[in-house]
């Protein structure tokens, strides 16, 4: 099984790339976790989570495929 999170704005700067593939993991939480171990700046950052461009919150289930992205706060006018 495979996800792919999309990366916004300065998580995407952080990281070094805007989207990043990851096996093997069903659960938005364990994916957060994931992330955090990997780029640990994750946990220093607020952000929105979206799943098939539906925005979420707490934990939900994951299917091969899926699209998650971490979206930082905008501002703009």
């Amino acid at each position: 099984m495979k996800v792919n999170v999309l990366l916004f704005g300065n998580l995407a700067e952080e990281a070094g790339k805007e989207s990043i593939e990851v096996n093997d993991i069903f659960e938005l939480e364990r994916l957060r976790k994931h992330m955090s171990e990997t780029y640990p700046f994750l946990d220093k950052i607020k952000f929105q989570v979206s799943v098939n461009k539906n925005l979420v919150s707490g934990n939900v289930s994951l299917k091969d495929g899926d699209e998650i992205a971490f979206l930082p706060p905008f501002s703009g006018g």
